[in-house]
């Protein structure tokens, strides 16, 4: 094992962390994770950044332990990805990863566990009641919320705001669309089957700086994520989009 190898490709990272976690390093592990990096813990509250990471790291793999688990597939926009691994029937991580700028990859916001339950604060998500369409996702957690409000109301352009311009999303087919036009589509075939969407607890967004990692599970057992990003007028956006993380 290379200790300062770097990782080319998001799908590298998992690679290198099962390498570095298997022999107990910490310090090679905290490299794969930005400066400016959080990483949620069981109990709600946040690590955040490379320091931090390092210590939690060491305290973890203090006993001896072993780690493995299966990759899914990358979900990625070029500059930003959503990686995952299944641990057991109960336990998925979930981390974004963000391209640097000397083309190397490190994640940003690490969920280790997202089919874990939501907090007891997190907030239902309201999928009726009276809609205008106008509102904007002041806060990540809003997306989820406005998008079920408006695919319940057969409100395609509507669903589609809610992404960027450029922003990619996985198909039934496990194909990708990329673009609003292509996402839209794809939604157009949501409600066109009537597919209803009832209320779900979300678990709460997970940020680092203008990021935030969103995810929920849903009254069939799917569990959608995302990557969200804060625009320059101060609303956010969905610009990476895994419907279900469990495909």
């Amino acid at each position: 094992m290379a200790k300062n190898q770097r990782a080319t490709r998001p799908e590298d990272l998992t690679k290198l962390f099962l390498e570095r976690a298997n022999v107990g390093n910490a310090d090679a592990v905290a490299e794969l994770y930005a400066p400016d990096a959080v990483y949620a813990l069981p109990d709600g509250s946040v690590v955040t950044g490379r320091e931090s990471l390092r210590k939690h790291f060491s305290r973890l793999f203090a006993p001896q332990h072993t780690f493995s688990g299966e990759q899914s597939p990358v979900v990625s926009d070029g500059e930003l990805a959503i990686t995952s691994m299944r641990i057991s029937e109960s336990e998925m991580t979930v981390k974004i990863a963000r391209r640097e700028p000397d083309g190397s990859w490190l994640w940003v916001i690490d969920q280790p566990n997202v089919l874990g339950k939501p907090s007891p604060e997190s907030p239902e998500l309201v999928t009726t009641g009276q809609y205008t369409g106008q509102e904007r996702a002041v806060q990540p957690e809003d997306l989820a919320r406005l998008f079920f409000t408006r695919a319940n109301a057969g409100d395609v352009d509507g669903l589609v705001a809610l992404f960027e311009s450029a922003a990619v999303s996985v198909l039934p087919n496990g194909e990708i669309a990329t673009g609003r036009s292509a996402i839209g589509e794809s939604f157009e075939e949501l409600v066109t089957a009537g597919v209803a969407f009832t209320p779900v607890l979300d678990q709460p967004a997970l940020r680092a700086g203008d990021l935030a990692l969103t995810s929920r599970r849903l009254a069939n057992g799917e569990v959608p994520v995302e990557v969200a990003r804060r625009q320059p007028q101060g609303d956010w956006l969905w610009v990476v989009d895994q419907p279900n993380i469990l495909r």
